[in-house]
Formats: structure tokens, C-alpha cells, sequence
């Protein structure tokens, strides 16, 4: 009997030595992401490790919030008009929506000359309203510029969009582009340049997914960071076919994506991306591809603008994959001096 409550004891002592070990590790990971600027002081794998975690596990996604977005049958979602709060461990911030669902006021959305397409880059993931790239380019321009950007839209849903829109009066469009575009692009070619959107139901499944996805429970960030660690860090696969093949699905995206004609339209394409080095590789395909005589000529005259060496590291949050308003500042400065000369080159378009 002793001995039974000498083992007893032991299994109690190591029990409650693993919780008070679990507590201390899940404390020491908490302060650490509650600590972001803490991470740049960490080792790279580690640091890895923590990202990963909050990209995978925690972060809130603003196409998944009920009280930001909701379901649209032509293009699965769209921000919800109105106000709402979204925030992360490293921001806090209003989404001010207009009646077309896209994050800019009601004015803007009167015959503006120039149109940002985009995700969640353009739209300012993480930034204040006034504080995202193409608010900036509005005012360095001094011309109506609409923001239309939505969180993981791709090339050819951000087309979709611009067909519901007002562009009596455009002039120049802006396609910020990101890799993971590629997907969307990519089903929409195989498709036979049609996109299929799933039904409503889904996207209330996606909602739910998402919000188990965040759901915290002990130990759940050692756990998920000590299981990480047994397992190589998932890198984002390069498009299949290269850059050539993603500048290609690209231009079939803006050659049959929507309906607006583009024939007079200037546009300027840009790539930013998630993984805080931006590559001039899809720039430099796409330049090539535009070459080719059998392109029309709307698509010849596309301006491909290269942040290779505009953002630094320092530019993006450190647990979130996305820019900052320094960020921003640096991308509308870049992007306003090659606007501003397509507007000058072009004369003013007569109403449609």
C-alpha cells in the first residue's frame, strides 16, 4: 500500500511539474507574440515558428468576419457597406465600406479616373483608411481615385468587380497583383474563362472554419508551435510554369475576365508581396509577354512598376504578412510618379 502511494505520489508530482511546465511555456509564447517587435531579436527559426503560428491559428481574417463581409453570389464575397472594427495583435482599425462593397467613401465612387484593383494590400490590411496606398495616391494626384481592393481577390474576381462599377470617366487602372493570384487565374483559364462561385452555404462553412481555426484552448500555442517544430515549415510553392505562365494567366485574366472595355484605359500593374522581398521575376515576364505583336494594343501600353528594393523589412508588421503605413507611403510615391505621367500623356476621355 505504501508502495502504491509512493508511485501515486511520483505520477502527481510529475503531472503537476508538466502542467506548471506547460503554464510557463504558454506564458513565454504569449508574451512573445504579444511582443512583436520582440521577434526581430530571435533567432529565424524560431521566429518562423511564431509567424507561423499566428498566420495559421490565430490571425483574424477580415473576409470572415460576419460584421465586415458577406456573401456574393458573383464573386463569393465583398466587404459589407457600413463601419466596422478589424484588428490583430498588431493593429486596431475602422473599415469604412461603400454601397458597392469596397473599402473607400460613396463620392469616390462617381466617375473616378483612376481605379485601384487589388486584395488586401490595396484595400489596407492594417492601416487606417487615409493611411492605405491608394487613399495616398489621391492625394498626391489631386484626382478621384477609387479603392477597390479586397481581401484574397484575384486577378480575375478584381475584374468581375470593375464591371459593376462607374468608369464613365477612367482613365488609368491600377492592378496590384500578388502571387497567390496565380490560383484564381489559374482555375479561371482552365475553366474555359469562367469562374464558378460557390453557393451561399460555403461561404457560411468558411465562416465557421475559420472561427474553430481561432478558438484558443491550453496548451494550444506550445502545442501547435512544439508540433510545428517536428515538421518543416510549409513554404508557398512557386507557380507551376514559372513566371512566364503566371504573367500569361495574368494577361488571359485581363483580356477575358470582365466586361469593361479597356481599349483607352492605361493601366499599370504592380506586385506586392506577402513573403517581405518582392521579386522583379513576375514584373519581367510580364514585360515580355506585353511585347509580343499579337497582344492588343491596350495591353502593349501596360506600365509594369517594380517595387524591387522600395520595401524593406522594416515596412511590414513582424507577425503579419503585410505592409505598414511606411509601407504604403513608400508604394504611393513610387506609384503616383508613373500615374501621373499616364494622365498627362492621355487626353481626358468623353463621357460613356
Amino acid at each position: 500500500m505504501n508502495l502504491l502511494r509512493g508511485i501515486l505520489g511520483r505520477l502527481l508530482l510529475l503531472a503537476f511539474g508538466c502542467l506548471i511546465a506547460l503554464a510557463a511555456s504558454e506564458a513565454a509564447f504569449s508574451l512573445l507574440l504579444s511582443t512583436p517587435a520582440a521577434l526581430a531579436h530571435l533567432p529565424v527559426n524560431p521566429r518562423s515558428h511564431l509567424e507561423a503560428y499566428y498566420l495559421q491559428h490565430e490571425r483574424s481574417l477580415l473576409q470572415a468576419l460576419p460584421q465586415c463581409a458577406q456573401y456574393d453570389r458573383g464573386l463569393f464575397y465583398t466587404l459589407k457597406p457600413g463601419e466596422c472594427r478589424f484588428h490583430n495583435r498588431e493593429f486596431d482599425t475602422r473599415i469604412r465600406v461603400n454601397s458597392a462593397g469596397v473599402r473607400d467613401d460613396e463620392a469616390s465612387l462617381r466617375a473616378p479616373e483612376v481605379i485601384v484593383l487589388g486584395d488586401s494590400f490595396a484595400m489596407g490590411w492594417g492601416v487606417q483608411q487615409e493611411e492605405s496606398f491608394p487613399e495616398l495616391l489621391e492625394q498626391r494626384l489631386g484626382r478621384k481615385v477609387l479603392n477597390t481592393g479586397v481581401p484574397s481577390y484575384g486577378t480575375v474576381r478584381e475584374l468581375l468587380l470593375l464591371d459593376r462599377l462607374d468608369t464613365s470617366r477612367l482613365r488609368c487602372l491600377v492592378i496590384q497583383y500578388d502571387d497567390n493570384d496565380n490560383e484564381e487565374n489559374w482555375r479561371f483559364f482552365h475553366n474555359d474563362n469562367a469562374l464558378p462561385i460557390s453557393p451561399a452555404h460555403q461561404y457560411e462553412q468558411d465562416l465557421l472554419r475559420n472561427e474553430r481555426r481561432r478558438r484558443y484552448w491550453f496548451p494550444k500555442i506550445t502545442f501547435e508551435i512544439v508540433h510545428g517544430a517536428f515538421r518543416p515549415l510549409s513554404l508557398p510553392e512557386p507557380p507551376e510554369g514559372g513566371p512566364r505562365k503566371e504573367a500569361r494567366l495574368f494577361l488571359n485574366a485581363v483580356l477575358h475576365a470582365g466586361r469593361t472595355d479597356l481599349c483607352g484605359v492605361q493601366l499599370v500593374v504592380l506586385e506586392i508581396s506577402p513573403d517581405k522581398v518582392v521579386s522583379p521575376a513576375f514584373n519581367s515576364a510580364l514585360m515580355k509577354e506585353i511585347a509580343r505583336r499579337d497582344q492588343p494594343n491596350f495591353v502593349q501600353r501596360i506600365e509594369g512598376v517594380d517595387l524591387t528594393g522600395t520595401l524593406d523589412v522594416d515596412d511590414y508588421f513582424a507577425l503579419d504578412d503585410h505592409i505598414r503605413p511606411s509601407g504604403h507611403r513608400k508604394v504611393a510615391a513610387l506609384l503616383a510618379e508613373v500615374v501621373r505621367a499616364a494622365l498627362s500623356a492621355a487626353p481626358a476621355p468623353p463621357p460613356r
